[in-house]
């Protein structure tokens, strides 16, 4: 089920970072998502539309969130999922 579409305006630099927030208040700013993520888990995608059908580029399934906690790439572009106390939103995992 799509949840929200990226700005068709939006570019992110080669090398780029991009922070989307899932406050589940779009009234913040463009960069809050309309909706949040469950705290007892789920899964998050990314999609593009081929023709008019969604193409899967990237996703996870996370399990039930602890406070101070994050999940994230184990180094950049990886397929490993770390938490981890050293949260890197905007920057390089490593």
């Amino acid at each position: 089920q799509t949840q929200w579409a990226l700005p068709a305006s939006l570019e992110v630099e080669s090398g780029g970072f991009l922070v989307l927030w899932a406050s589940g208040d779009a009234n913040q700013g463009d960069l809050h998502l309309p909706f949040k993520l469950g705290k007892n888990g789920e899964e998050i995608g990314l999609y593009e539309m081929n023709g008019d059908q969604p193409k899967q580029i990237d996703a996870v399934a996370y399990g039930e969130q602890a406070p101070d906690v994050a999940s994230a790439r184990e180094t950049d572009g990886s397929t490993v999922w770390i938490t981890t106390a050293d949260s890197t939103p905007g920057a390089s995992n490593g």
